[in-house]
């Protein structure tokens, strides 16, 4: 399952007004063709909202040599897209496209999912939510509550949920570990990191123990994370899970803190 928020960005390019060419108003504060003087061109950013004819698709191009893409398509400038694909990797293309106003967006980039092989756990993707009364208590709750970027105010509070696959009936224990750590920069810095010689602590930590579950399935979970006050930058978001006899599953998803 490939999921997508977007929103068209509040720019100033966009909220630009087109003034009348000269010569076309007139004395009374109206132009030519009796409009309103210095109005917005139609396709401009409203207060309200977005312009209802912006477009929206996301498409997967399989790696395979296939030039048919799958796709999904919608409309308004803010939305969640989402596409069912088998395993494999594909060139995932987010585009946004507003015809009247004759601007588009996109972003691409590669991406893979393997089968999952009969009870080996696997932790999804981290996604991202808007946070709300209460906790989303599956998927189908937690996906109109995505955010549609990854930047994050410190101090801010932001639901992180995920996925479980691969758990047996055995209902072993699970324990569960979120971490915020800050991106490693430099070459040198990640080498003396991997060698043990650079080491920071991270900046959250949250972690908790449950009993697992006895049916099949995926599992979902979710969690409120108030990210502390931090300097700006790149952080990466860690998810990490342990069963006793197991190897550790992690999972991640960097995000910039403003």
């Amino acid at each position: 399952l490939v999921v997508g928020a977007y929103a068209t960005p509040v720019d100033t390019l966009l909220q630009q007004r087109r003034q009348p060419p000269d010569g076309e108003d007139g004395e009374d504060g109206e132009d030519g063709e009796g409009g309103a003087k210095n109005l917005p061109p139609p396709w401009e950013v409203s207060r309200g909202g977005h312009s209802p004819d912006t477009l929206s698709g996301l498409f997967l191009l399989a790696d395979t040599g296939s030039w048919a893409p799958m796709s999904v398509f919608s409309g308004g400038g803010e939305g969640i897209l989402q596409l069912r694909a088998p395993p494999g990797g594909y060139l995932l293309s987010m585009e946004v496209w507003q015809p009247a106003g004759g601007w588009a967006a996109r972003t691409r980039h590669g991406i893979r999912g393997d089968p999952v092989p009969p009870d080996v756990p696997v932790i999804s993707d981290l996604l991202l939510l808007q946070p709300g009364e209460d906790l989303p208590e599956d998927l189908a709750q937690a996906l109109p509550r995505m955010r549609a970027g990854t930047e994050v105010a410190s101090g801010e509070v932001v639901t992180v949920a995920w996925e479980v696959y691969g758990l047996g009936r055995r209902r072993e224990p699970l324990s569960f570990r979120v971490s915020l750590v800050e991106e490693e920069g430099s070459l040198i810095r990640r080498a003396l990191k991997r060698i043990g010689l650079f080491s920071r602590a991270p900046a959250l930590t949250l972690s908790w123990a449950e009993g697992g579950t006895d049916e099949l399935g995926p599992l979902f979970r979710a969690v409120d994370v108030e990210f502390p006050p931090l300097d700006s930058g790149r952080y990466v978001l860690r998810l990490e899970m342990e069963i006793p006899n197991r190897s550790k599953v992690l999972s991640h998803r960097r995000i910039t803190l403003r």
